[in-house]
C-alpha cells in the first residue's frame, strides 16, 4: 500500500536579476569584454567597444532596479535598450526573461533565455532559468534536457542532481529521479530535500527498505521531520515491520497529530 507521497519540489533557479545585484556595472563590462574580445582588436575598435557596453549597461543596470522595484514595464524598456546597443548583451537578455516570467510571459520568457545562451553557452544562470521556465509550463522532458546540459558544463553538482531528479519525478521517471537524487547526497551529503525526495521515489518503485534508508537519514538529521516520520512509518508498514510503524506513529503524535492521525489509519 503506496498512499499519496509529495516531492520536495524547492528548486535552486537562478533570476540573474538577484545574482547580478552584487555586481558593479565595470564587472558586468568585464564579464562582456572578456566574452567578446578576439583578441585582433584594434585600440579604437576596443576603445568604442568598451564605449557601447558602457552605454548598454547603464540601461541593463536600471533594468535590473526596475525589476527589483516590480516597475515590469519600464524594466522591459531598459534591457531591450541595453539589447538595441549591444546584440551580445547576454545578461540583459537573461534578466528580460526573469521579468517576462514574473508577468506570466512564458514563451517570452524562453525565447530570452534562449538568445541569451546563443550568446554565452556556459551561462549557467539562463539555463536554469530555462529549465525552470520549462517546468512552469510542464514541459519536463524540455526541462530535464536543460539539466542535463548544466551538468556537463557544470561537471555536476548537488543542486543541480537535485533539480533533474525534481523533473524526472514530476515526469514520474521514478527510477531516473532515484539516480539524480543519490548523485546529489553523493555531492552534498546534507541534502535533505535530495535524501526526502529518494525516499518518495523509491515508495514510488516498490523499493520500500530503500526508502526507509533514505527516510532515517532525513530525521537522523532532522529529527523533527513530521513528513519524514510519516512516510517512514509507511515504508515500515510496507515491509510488514508493524513494530517500528507504530514507533513511527508514537513520535508524530509529539510532532503533528493530523499526521499521526493519517497513519495510524493505515497502519491499524
Amino acid at each position: 500500500m503506496i498512499p499519496h507521497m509529495s516531492i520536495r519540489t524547492t528548486v535552486y533557479y537562478i533570476l540573474c536579476c538577484i545574482v547580478l545585484s552584487s555586481y558593479s556595472p565595470e564587472t558586468a563590462l568585464a564579464g562582456l569584454n572578456s566574452h567578446n574580445s578576439s583578441g585582433y582588436e584594434s585600440t579604437e575598435s576596443l576603445k568604442a567597444n568598451k564605449i557601447s557596453l558602457k552605454q548598454a549597461n547603464k540601461y541593463y543596470n536600471d533594468g535590473t532596479m526596475y525589476a527589483e522595484a516590480k516597475k515590469y514595464k519600464e524594466a522591459i524598456v531598459a534591457f531591450k535598450k541595453a539589447i538595441s546597443i549591444r546584440a551580445d548583451h547576454y545578461f540583459a537578455y537573461n534578466d528580460l526573461g526573469a521579468v517576462y516570467i514574473d508577468l506570466g510571459k512564458n514563451i517570452k520568457a524562453i525565447d530570452a533565455f534562449k538568445k541569451s545562451i546563443e550568446i554565452s553557452p556556459k551561462f549557467m544562470a539562463a539555463h536554469n532559468n530555462l529549465a525552470h521556465t520549462y517546468s512552469i509550463l510542464k514541459m519536463y522532458k524540455e526541462e530535464i534536457e536543460v539539466y542535463k546540459i548544466l551538468i556537463k558544463i557544470s561537471s555536476g553538482n548537488a543542486s543541480t542532481y537535485y533539480n533533474l531528479g525534481v523533473s524526472y519525478g514530476k515526469a514520474k521517471m521514478y527510477e531516473k529521479a532515484t539516480e539524480a537524487y543519490d548523485k546529489a547526497t553523493k555531492f552534498d551529503p546534507s541534502n535533505i530535500d535530495a535524501y526526502f525526495n529518494l525516499g518518495v521515489s523509491y515508495s514510488r518503485l516498490g523499493m520500500h527498505e530503500k526508502a526507509s534508508e533514505a527516510y532515517r537519514q532525513v530525521v537522523q538529521v532532522v529529527p523533527d521531520d513530521a513528513d519524514a516520520h510519516f512516510n517512514l512509518g509507511i515504508a515500515y508498514f510496507n515491509l510488514g515491520n508493524s513494530k517500528s510503524a507504530h514507533k513511527e506513529y508514537e513520535i508524530l503524535k509529539e510532532l503533528n497529530s493530523h499526521l499521526a492521525e493519517q497513519l495510524d489509519d493505515i497502519i491499524n
